[in-house]
């Protein structure tokens, strides 16, 4: 069963700080043809920070009160949890953009990060195969996996090349075992259209407001 969110009028905007937790490597590097116009008449040099809008997000299944909205709240206090049997490993977290963006990096904060103690009850994702569409066309496919412990600082995710995508599917492949065993949550997820460097500038300049 696939659970669909709609969202409206909400955009992902969590801006946390930019350290890399979580290697990624490549299974496959395909990409179209045809060059995709951006969204906007800007380059995407001029481009200021705006996290991409997602406008429907899905998850193969999740508790009662724990839905994948929690996954784009912007909070620290709220997760997505499944409710599937087993270990939470096959769960895929579909997300789907306004528009094809250009996709710079992926920020997932694994786990339940409300305590500590919730983290460690909890399962974390320990590897995930993140696929990237341009529109219904399989464009990029990555293997990653996820360091373990406790931390509120999302484990940062880039494309093996740039790419223009409007979905992501992440499905958990392996999971970090919880004092519950059969419980998978998931924080936040955030996705970025600006490279390292500028991405890195403008978290920095939102923070010092």
């Amino acid at each position: 069963m696939i659970i669909t969110a709609f969202i409206v009028g909400i955009t992902n905007t969590q801006l946390l700080e930019n350290k890399v937790f979580a290697d990624s490597t490549k299974v496959s590097n395909k990409t179209n043809s045809n060059t995709l116009k951006e969204n906007n008449s800007k380059s995407r040099n001029e481009k200021t920070y705006d996290s991409t809008n997602v406008v429907e997000a899905s998850v193969t299944s999740a508790k009662d009160g724990k839905s994948i909205t929690h996954t784009l709240d912007s909070s620290m206090k709220t997760a997505w949890e499944e409710n599937s049997l087993g270990s939470g490993v096959g769960e895929v977290l579909s997300y789907k953009f306004d528009a094809v963006t250009h996709i710079a990096r992926i920020l997932i904060t694994n786990g339940d990060v409300s305590s500590k103690e919730n983290f460690y009850n909890k399962n974390r994702i320990a590897k995930a195969k993140i696929s990237y569409f341009n529109e219904d066309k399989l464009v990029l496919v990555q293997q990653v996996e996820f360091k373990d412990g406790y931390t509120q600082k999302p484990h940062n995710i880039e494309p093996n090349k740039k790419v223009d995508v409007n979905k992501v599917k992440i499905e958990v492949t392996a999971v970090h075992k919880g004092k519950q065993k059969n419980t998978l949550a998931v924080s936040e997820v955030t996705f970025g259209n600006l490279e390292k460097h500028h991405f890195k500038n403008k978290f920095n300049q939102l923070r010092e407001k």
